[in-house]
């Protein structure tokens, strides 16, 4: 599902990608600037004091109506210094993406891993909520990251010039860090419009999406006279994708072009893949994709750049067919995919 702020404040509307509809659902999440992820059905938001609370919201499908949110409050996420009351903006941008593992979905489900890639330096922490009391550095070095996901009983995570490193959190003291694969060299031209890069578990394979895009100026800024770099004027849009799947025999990047009967879910969220022929109306072999935050900012388009990418054609269908009042509603709160908990009666 992909959620879309409504007019109301802290009110989230509830999208069907695959039929096209808004669900007869709202999604209360009291925040007043943009969500700092999704992963396993939780969504992420930075407090005033930089703290972290996560929210599992759990639908009742008889009733249309959401029953409860599940809330954990974590400690602060090494806040800048000083804090400032009006900061928002650095607020809704301060958490770059995270991810959630569960040991025991079943038996216990509250013991849980929470990985958080934060800050102007895009670093990489965690924490157990049943077991610390504060977050841990995974790394000591300023490299920025682009994701992280979990593969294989361990995580991966890629840094924004395509290093892969693997490691473990069950020993606070030894995380096991390992250099798994080196950077992808690039030409100049795919450095120039190369956003980001994805990791994705997809049938018991590990797959990486860079994501291609351009950024151009609208010309619509205000403030134009003294406004030749004002991220105001500039929107982008993604141009392509390249897609790898990682081999052991190395191990190494192999490109591939061909998803087969998945669809790829990706943004501010954990990324996601499904088989598509499970779920009536969703297309096999493409990349649904939402804007997701970088360094560009919002231009007067607002988060625009979101659709759907036939990876066999090289095609794309762009705002999944939402009229232009939900576009609207976007600039402040920017979409986001959701796997809801749904309880039916």
């Amino acid at each position: 599902m992909l959620i879309l702020p409504a007019e109301e404040e802290d009110i989230w509307r509830i999208y069907n990608v695959v039929n096209r509809k808004f669900l007869n659902l709202n999604l209360f999440v009291p925040h007043d600037t943009r969500l700092g992820g999704s992963s396993e059905g939780w969504l992420l938001t930075v407090n005033e004091d930089y703290g972290i609370t996560l929210y599992r919201p759990i639908f009742i499908v008889e009733e249309g109506k959401i029953s409860r949110n599940k809330i954990i409050h974590l400690p602060p996420l090494f806040p800048p210094n000083p804090i400032r009351d009006d900061d928002i903006e650095t607020r809704g941008t301060y958490v770059r993406k995270f991810t959630i593992f569960t040991v025991d979905l079943v038996g216990n489900p509250d013991d849980l891993t929470i990985i958080v890639i934060y800050g102007e330096y895009r670093q990489l922490v965690f924490i157990r909520p049943a077991k610390d009391n504060k977050w841990t550095c995974i790394t000591d070095t300023h490299i920025p990251f682009d994701d992280v996901v979990y593969y294989n009983n361990q995580f991966y995570a890629i840094t924004m010039k395509g290093k892969v490193l693997s490691f473990n959190v069950t020993n606070v003291t030894n995380l096991n860090i390992k250099v798994i694969t080196e950077e992808i060299p690039k030409d100049d031209e795919e450095k120039e419009f190369l956003g980001s890069r994805s990791l994705v578990e997809s049938r018991g394979e590990l797959l990486m999406v860079e994501r291609y895009w351009y950024v151009f100026d609208t010309g619509d800024c205000e403030n134009s006279e003294d406004c030749e770099d004002c991220e105001d004027s500039f929107d982008r849009f993604t141009v392509k994708f390249k897609i790898y799947k990682l081999s052991l025999n190395g191990p190494r990047w192999i490109e591939i072009k061909n998803l087969g009967d998945v669809a790829l879910f990706l943004g501010d969220n954990s990324s996601l893949s499904i088989i598509a022929s499970n779920f009536d109306g969703c297309l096999s072999n493409c990349i649904y994709f939402t804007h997701d935050d970088d360094t560009t900012g919002y231009g007067p388009l607002g988060p625009c750049d979101l659709g759907i990418y036939s990876v066999a054609r090289g095609l794309f269908n762009w705002n999944h067919s939402m009229n232009s009042n939900a576009i609207a509603e976007m600039f402040e709160r920017p979409p986001i995919w959701l796997v809801p908990k749904i309880n039916v009666f």
